[in-house]
């Protein structure tokens, strides 16, 4: 989503949150699972509690750089179907049911589909910096989103 906005200069309004942790408390989550023999055939969710708002990572990414337009959700992906073909909004394409998915709009929604580790005793870090901002400066550099 973040490289497609990237591109196409413009960013979704009213989408919510997503609920994303950063792969390092991920990967250690997924270890200390495998450590414990009740959570065999469970099912978790491995991202944090709290959600990362979108309007928060967009900010992010404007303060990076990014030029980024606030546009209706349904003109956005409107413009991500125009540019199928483009290699930064193709995979949004093809994630579309599943990105429509893992964003929270409902806030009396993000209770029950969030399952936080603490279920199995695995409790996240708290987040001493906020994800986004990290991720927007680092994607900046790597130029994973492209120049801006």
């Amino acid at each position: 989503m973040l490289r497609a906005s990237a591109a196409l200069g413009c960013v979704p309004l009213g989408v919510g949150t997503v609920p994303v942790d950063a792969v390092d408390v991920v990967a250690r989550s997924l270890v200390e699972l495998c450590r414990k023999p009740d959570a065999a055939g469970g099912t978790y969710h491995l991202t944090h509690p709290d959600p990362v708002p979108l309007t928060d990572v967009f900010a992010a990414m404007r303060r990076a750089g990014y030029p980024l337009d606030g546009v209706d959700a349904e003109q956005w992906w409107s413009f991500i179907d125009d540019h199928a073909a483009d290699p930064a909004s193709s995979p949004q394409a093809a994630l579309r049911d599943l990105t429509r998915y893992s964003m929270i709009t409902e806030p009396e929604y993000r209770v029950p589909r969030i399952r936080a580790l603490g279920d199995s005793g695995i409790l996240p870090p708290p987040r001493t910096r906020p994800v986004h901002t990290h991720d927007a400066r680092d994607h900046t550099r790597s130029r994973l989103l492209g120049g801006c």
